[in-house]
């Protein structure tokens, strides 16, 4: 019987432990919770005037959108594009890569699709002395001889345009800046063409222009890593 009443005792006891337990932990479950909603309210009110999570393209699933992506990147090379910031995209990409070509008052243009006699280019952009022909790849592969079809368009818009070799730029944009199997072309990141804009959001005068490339180039470092 003795044994029997230290057993029932020392049951007694670890339940109580347990019981003891289960309480602090519940209170510190609710404490915790408490303190996080608590955070969260905080956050969000603080945030409510900037908004840093919020981006256009993804929550319009185009993250992905090679197309899209390309037509920002045609749109922002235009000195007459919407965005009226003239040749400040432009300029900064030069600059960035040390791309040695002149121009006078915004004396270029841009086209996107441009059919050449073998292939279609994303991205052209031509002046009286310099040519950039620049094929975008988000997340489809290269095409079977894509970029040795591609060169081959260049060279004739070239001499079509009678432009020197030294000024010719065959730009091969990837997320990852990988090589082409033509190795005429030079790879340039997501990531890269993201801090070629960088500097040029500080001189962007329209606030809705800054804000929506801040968005583009945040996703393009996403896609980047």
């Amino acid at each position: 019987m003795e044994k029997l009443k230290e057993y029932r005792n020392l049951l007694i006891s670890y339940l109580e432990v347990q019981r003891r337990i289960v309480k602090y932990n519940v209170e510190l479950f609710e404490n915790l919770l408490e303190g996080y909603l608590t955070s969260y309210q905080l956050y969000f009110e603080k945030n409510r005037v900037v908004t840093p999570n919020f981006n256009p393209l993804v929550l319009l699933n185009l993250k992905f959108d090679e197309l899209t992506h390309s037509n920002i990147l045609g749109w922002a090379f235009d000195p007459y594009g919407t965005h009226n910031q003239g040749d400040l995209f432009f300029k900064n990409f030069l600059e960035f890569f040390h791309f040695k070509v002149f121009y006078e008052n915004w004396d270029y243009k841009v086209r996107r699709e441009y059919s050449g006699h073998e292939s279609i280019i994303d991205i052209l952009v031509y002046g009286k002395n310099f040519i950039f022909y620049i094929e975008n790849k988000t997340l489809t592969p290269e095409g079977y001889d894509q970029t040795d079809r591609e060169y081959r368009d260049l060279m004739r818009l070239s001499k079509a345009l009678n432009i020197r070799d030294e000024n010719i730029f065959p730009i091969f944009l990837s997320p990852t800046g990988e090589k082409p199997r033509n190795e005429n072309w030079i790879p340039i990141s997501y990531y890269q063409l993201a801090r070629t804009f960088e500097k040029a959001l500080s001189q962007i005068r329209g606030n809705y222009v800054q804000l929506f490339m801040k968005s583009w180039l945040t996703t393009l470092e996403s896609l980047e890593a």
